[in-house]
């Protein structure tokens, strides 16, 4: 008996062909259609800066401060970053898209250094060439310009491997600041006051680094000399001084202290070592706040360094200029600090003093001689908690050039030694606090860096934790199975 010969042309008019060629079809429509919309995306994309940031810190998006002084531009600002082939920073471009997007006097261009020396060398300052992966933010002819190196686009720090990594990506505010210069050819001053045993500019130098990225203009004076060069909305900066100012010096600051004044003082225990400074202690007693002598000593094993209980990793408490250290994850390292008296109550209504370093409940305070006390707690030694930093405002009137703040640091090491502002937040908390201390006018820049940590999923309790396995691990699995087997029952029957 002969077996009956397939059909084929049967087969093409069955349903079985019929419904896979209109999968087939539609299959293909959808990834004809995938492509198109991916084109068009992209095109726009790279036209009008229409990509989404989607990431959790909005690393890629402009602030208002940013779009405000983009949209004033009437000249044409030129963007030069310097990548070699294959080693782009991708997070660097995508945000220089963002200015590209918002104005058209930002023309974003890239130069090999190894391609072209000659375009590079114009821009060499101090003797220093331009390193790979900067970013030259300058005006049309190249006359007038800033060089933003890497370490004014990101902090960075280390694990216990000594493995360095980005906790934050300060772009932004750097190319802004660079860009305003630009512009306007405002930098706001900080003078390094000198004549009482302060830091040297030179020894001071790790700081004035980080604040020339910043757009400061950092130079030194001498308040017994020249007590006409400060005026408000000058940062003055006293550093580490191991004498008092006089009483006429007193006299020149204690008005800026009271109305428009901005400062940031560091004391030094060790330094000190007991001798107090009236003077210049009388300014901080304005608000009530006094700097107690002695060393603090952490009990608390897990707010401490190397093992050493005076090498503090104290809590960072929330301000305005510590907030983003606290998103970024990254612990501040203070070696041998003093500690602030601060009032219960602010003597003036005016008056906000906030803390932003603490120790532990566990730490204690040795005074005395510091080179022969003994680290161990003894009966009279005073008990934590400790405020290390403190922010202080007086607010006198709506207009923000009236009011005065002053940060004041009871330790100078951390901001000066590169053993710690390598890989910590140590500098970016000096940085925070001088622009935090900055007038909000127009000319001012204060765009906060954008943390790079990954965010973690945190479960609040075990009942969570199981709700959170039970719907991934169970109820979509099985949701997805029953879909599945009803797909090919029906199938099955065509």
């Amino acid at each position: 008996m002969d077996k009956k010969k397939p059909n084929f042309l049967a087969f093409l008019g069955g349903r079985k062909f019929k419904y896979g060629g209109y999968a087939v079809v539609i299959t293909l429509l959808g990834i004809a259609l995938v492509v198109l919309l991916n084109i068009g995306l992209t095109t726009l994309e790279n036209n009008f800066d229409l990509k989404i940031d989607t990431s959790q810190s909005q690393k890629y998006t402009l602030t208002d401060q940013t779009k405000k002084i983009l949209n004033k531009l009437d000249q044409d600002i030129y963007v030069y970053t310097t990548y070699a082939a294959g080693s782009e920073d991708k997070d660097t471009q995508e945000l220089l898209k963002k200015y590209k997007g918002v104005s058209g006097h930002v023309i974003v261009e890239n130069k090999d250094p190894d391609l072209d020396p000659r375009f590079m060398g114009q821009f060499a300052t101090g003797g220093e060439s331009v390193s790979a992966g900067s970013v030259i933010v300058s005006n049309k002819d190249n006359k007038v310009f800033r060089v933003l190196d890497t370490n004014d686009l990101y902090s960075v720090s280390s694990d216990d491997s000594g493995n360095t990594y980005a906790t934050q990506f300060k772009a932004e505010g750097a190319i802004t600041s660079a860009i305003n210069y630009i512009v306007t050819g405002y930098m706001p001053t900080a003078w390094l006051v000198q004549g009482h045993g302060e830091l040297s500019l030179a020894e001071f130098n790790t700081v004035k680094t980080a604040m020339d990225g910043e757009n400061y203009d950092m130079e030194t004076v001498n308040l017994a000399q020249t007590p006409d060069k400060v005026k408000a909305g000058d940062l003055i900066i006293i550093a580490n001084p191991t004498g008092d100012i006089t009483d006429a010096e007193r006299d020149v600051l204690k008005p800026l202290f009271e109305k428009g004044g901005r400062f940031l003082i560091m004391l030094d225990p060790v330094t000190l070592n007991g001798k107090s400074l009236p003077n210049l202690e009388s300014l901080l007693k304005l608000y009530n706040v006094e700097v107690k002598p002695g060393l603090i000593v952490e009990g608390d094993a897990g707010r401490i360094m190397s093992s050493s209980p005076v090498y503090l990793v104290p809590n960072i408490e929330p301000h305005a200029i510590t907030d983003p250290l606290t998103a970024s994850g990254t612990p501040i390292i203070v070696p041998m600090a003093g500690a602030l008296q601060l009032p219960q109550e602010p003597p003036e209504s005016t008056m906000t003093i906030t803390p932003l370093l603490q120790t532990s409940e566990k730490a204690y305070l040795k005074t005395g001689d510091l080179q022969s006390a003994s680290a161990s707690q003894e009966p009279g030694d005073e008990s934590g908690p400790f405020v290390i930093a403190a922010a202080l405002e007086k607010t006198n009137s709506s207009n923000d050039d009236d009011t005065a703040r002053a940060v004041i640091i009871y330790n100078t090491a951390f901001a000066t030694s590169t053993q710690y502002t390598n890989y910590t937040n140590n500098m970016d908390l000096v940085l925070n606090a001088a622009n935090w201390m900055r007038n909000t006018s127009q000319d001012d820049i204060y765009i906060r860096a954008k943390a790079l940590t990954n965010p973690v999923l945190i479960m609040q309790s075990q009942a969570q934790l199981i709700s959170v396995l039970a719907v991934s691990v169970l109820l979509i699995p099985v949701v997805m199975l029953v879909v599945g087997i009803a797909v090919y029952l029906k199938r099955k029957h065509l």
